[in-house]
């Protein structure tokens, strides 16, 4: 996922006060904290910093260069993974996350996470989710009145938008989606939901993404029907791979906004249209 120049009519939340579409702004649907991590060096120093010995070819998967197939990207995440294995890591990479879409121009995005617990460095998932909204620096509860001016119509953008606060470039108001892996049983994506409501304004909803090959959708139906119930909005990376049957079931759902849907028969295609679902797609993957 990336960004993308859109309506807030694509957004799974909209902060009160700020029109229902502009006619053109910079908006980052589910930037993931772990692919939207520093550059390659800033990944080795984290590496360094945090203790954590990387091998040649883990090294050689953070080189932004070479080409990725699916199973190279999950692969790519997962050394970061690695990286990030503290809570200072965790704060660090999130600040520069939010430092680049500032320097991008962004105005909104949503950044999402799957919280992880290591307690052999006292790391739990509150204390992660906790990690994470200190590198946010309160971005999550910028006052709206600095995303209300109108916005040129231009792309690509010769320079970041004004603005009416600090001048160039914006301020990002922030927002946090919490992530269930595909890998997670039921009772692991239940506690995301739980844990997701316990951070009411700074967490907006709950993600479903990870490797599309593993993991069958009854697992995690009853998390995402119970973030539904606490009023969070729900988000499904789908159709990533074949899977006619899992597709159905996730276009049946009725997400709040879907991810990717590159595999999608001629009906289903039809069903997402007449359903008006936005979608999330990056044009370069």
């Amino acid at each position: 996922s990336g960004q993308r120049r859109c309506g807030w009519k694509a957004t799974g939340f909209r902060p009160a006060g700020i029109p229902p579409i502009f006619k053109s702004c910079n908006l980052g649907l589910g930037l993931d904290v772990a692919p939207s991590a520093p550059n390659p060096r800033g990944r080795r120093r984290l590496a360094h910093a945090g203790g954590v010995a990387l091998s040649e070819d883990e090294t050689a998967a953070l080189r932004l260069s070479q080409p990725r197939d699916l199973s190279d990207c999950f692969g790519l995440f997962d050394v970061i993974h690695r990286v990030t294995t503290t809570l200072d890591a965790v704060e660090e990479v999130t600040r520069e996350v939010v430092a680049d879409a500032a320097r991008d121009g962004v105005l909104y995005f949503e950044l999402r996470t799957t919280p992880k617990a290591r307690l052999d460095v006292g790391m739990t998932k509150h204390s992660y989710v906790q990690a994470v909204l200190r590198g946010l620096g309160g971005h999550t509860r910028i006052p709206t009145g600095a995303h209300t001016a109108p916005l040129p119509v231009q792309w690509p953008p010769s320079s970041p938008p004004p603005s009416p606060l600090l001048g160039s470039p914006p301020l990002p108001l922030v927002k946090l989606l919490l992530s269930i892996d595909r890998r997670e049983g039921a009772d692991a994506a239940m506690d995301t939901v739980e844990l997701a409501a316990k951070f009411p304004g700074d967490v907006v909803g709950i993600d479903l993404s990870g490797n599309p090959t593993v993991g069958a959708w009854a697992t995690w139906a009853p998390a995402l029907a119970r973030a539904r119930a606490l009023g969070l909005r729900v988000t499904i990376h789908a159709a990533e791979v074949p899977s006619p049957a899992e597709a159905d079931a996730m276009l049946a759902f009725g997400a709040d906004r879907l991810g990717h849907c590159c595999c999608l028969s001629s009906a289903q295609a039809d069903a997402l249209l007449a359903a008006q679902t936005p979608v999330e797609l990056c044009l370069t993957s």
